[in-house]
């Protein structure tokens, strides 16, 4: 029993002498570091948590088609600021013809060479105007959604040249009649095209700007009419009114039609080709072919007072309407 009892006391100190001289423990195998593997385990499962939690927050982005990038530059485009500059030409015209009674009706009172004028006569010089803004308004709204924005702006260059040519040319008061009636036209035919034409081409992040062109060449038509008809007879007064609807006229003719026009009519190269004029996104394919598919019917079944019924029937136009007409 004594010999067992010291054999069992002796075990423990020969089985840690064993375990601390074998060969195994004299070489220890390699051990794998896994804190890398942990460490990277780990961000990418928080990477994970925090985007789900990100988009389960934040609105999903908008489709690629849909997606405007910010612009590179706080300046538009030199195409769309060359198309702006000449439709804005349009505008000067407007203000200088609005202005020209008041420095030209002296001046032909002042001329020897042509007859004097009646108090009725120059009432009606004065509003004339108006009456051919009405019918070209009427005349512009129908051509700009026909023939395009671009072509409508050209086409305003006709009655506008040839007002001022009869104005030059007047020896009485009918022809100042029949020019300040062609200059109402080219008038009004400017006003429901210009401002659409100068919107659609600009960027978004360019189009507050843009937008206010309309106004500030109406203005400065004002300030041109005023400031050179202290200077020159009305004749000559008149052909510097010529100047803007001819340069107008030219410079058009190198530009391209508004993108979203050419959307809205199905003519899908040139759409592409005005974006990139104007350096605008190009919509995907997808999104042109569905919609000029919901275009299409609408373009087919409209009649040519279709516009007009709109207005007259649908309160939620007809209303604004009325607010523009009296305000």
């Amino acid at each position: 029993h004594g010999s067992n009892t010291h054999v069992i006391n002796q075990f423990p100190i020969e089985l840690i002498k064993i375990v601390l001289t074998s060969p195994s423990r004299a070489n220890p195998s390699p051990r794998v570091d896994l804190s890398p593997m942990t460490s990277t385990t780990e961000s990418v499962n928080s990477r994970n948590i925090s985007s789900v939690a990100s988009s389960s927050s934040a609105p999903s982005p908008p489709p690629h088609h849909l997606r405007c990038d910010k612009p590179s530059s706080r300046v538009p485009p030199g195409s769309v600021l060359l198309a702006t500059l000449f439709s804005t030409l349009g505008c000067v015209n407007f203000g200088y013809c609005i202005g020209w009674t008041a420095p030209a009706l002296p001046s032909i009172a002042n001329d020897d060479n042509f007859p004097a004028l009646t108090d009725s006569q120059v009432d009606w010089i004065s509003s004339i105007l108006t009456l051919g803004a009405i019918l070209g308004t009427l005349i512009g709204a129908d051509l700009s959604d026909r023939i395009g924005r671009q072509l409508t702006l050209l086409l305003t260059a006709i009655p506008c040249n040839l007002g001022w040519i009869a104005i030059c040319a007047a020896s009485d008061s009918s022809l100042l009649l029949v020019g300040r009636s062609l200059l109402g036209i080219s008038i009004g035919m400017m006003n429901t095209a210009c401002p659409p034409f100068i919107v659609e081409i600009c960027p978004p992040a360019h189009r507050g700007l843009m937008g206010g062109a309309f106004q500030v060449g109406v203005n400065t038509g004002l300030c041109l009419v005023y400031l050179t008809g202290a200077l020159l007879p009305w004749r000559v007064l008149s052909l510097v009114g010529l100047v803007f609807g001819s340069v107008m006229g030219l410079g058009l003719m190198f530009v391209r039609e508004s993108p979203f026009w050419l959307l809205r009519s199905g003519r899908f190269q040139l759409y592409e080709q005005s974006c990139v004029f104007y350096s605008q996104q190009v919509t995907d394919f997808h999104s042109i072919a569905s919609f000029a598919a919901n275009e299409k019917p609408r373009r087919h079944t409209r009649s040519r007072f279709g516009t007009l019924k709109t207005l007259l029937k649908q309160p939620d136009m007809f209303k604004p309407l009325l607010l523009c007409v009296f305000l």
